[in-house]
């Protein structure tokens, strides 16, 4: 039996809100890659994918958005996105 898989997205807050957790987690990660404490307010978010949004924030910070590049990002992302998640008031919506 082949397993299959099911993802689900939300890029315009019709499933979850997530009580601001991906800018939480973009944050860390750009004081962590770049040192920088960046509030994100010159990077537009609502409405776009999670690579889009790294694309942008790479070349913000003169950083080529290669493909090794935006996955290493990602996966750094993905890693702490849950712990951004417990910390948010983040909510299913009806």
């Amino acid at each position: 039996m082949t397993k299959t898989r099911l993802l689900l997205f939300d890029i315009d807050g019709t499933l979850v809100n997530t009580g601001g957790a991906g800018v939480e987690a973009l944050k860390l990660i750009m004081h962590h890659r770049f040192g920088a404490k960046d509030d994100l307010r010159d990077i537009e978010i609502a409405g776009k994918t999670d690579r889009a949004i790294i694309r942008d924030i790479l070349r913000k910070y003169q950083v080529k958005p290669t493909e090794e590049n935006i996955a290493s990002f990602a996966e750094e992302y993905i890693h702490r996105l849950p712990l951004s998640l417990s910390r948010s008031r983040g909510r299913v919506l009806p």
